[in-house]
Parts: structure tokens; C-alpha cells; sequence
């Protein structure tokens, strides 16, 4: 589909895909937040002492 709309609105393919991107990005960020709370990041857990 990518290829389609850029062949017609004279763009790349690759804005079609980023933009997709970073709606479905932004989709799975509102609907998940709070099942990505109990996560907590691998630097967090594993600090080195200098």
C-alpha cells in the first residue's frame, strides 16, 4: 500500500511506513501505559558501582 500512495502523491514509500509507524507506536503507548509500569528498566536493575 506504501508503494501505491507514494506512486500517487509523488512521496516515498518510506513516509507512508513511518507515518504508520508512529501512529501504531502511538496507539500501543495510550492503550498500554499501565501494563508497562511493573517493568522496570535494565539500567535500573543493574547499575555498576564505579
Amino acid at each position: 500500500m506504501a508503494i501505491k500512495l507514494s506512486r500517487y502523491f509523488g512521496t516515498s514509500p518510506e513516509l507512508w511506513l513511518n507515518l504508520q509507524n508512529q501512529y501504531d507506536l502511538y496507539k500501543a503507548k495510550e492503550k498500554g501505559q499501565e501494563n508497562l509500569e511493573h517493568i522496570k528498566p535494565y539500567a535500573e536493575m543493574h547499575k555498576q558501582a564505579v
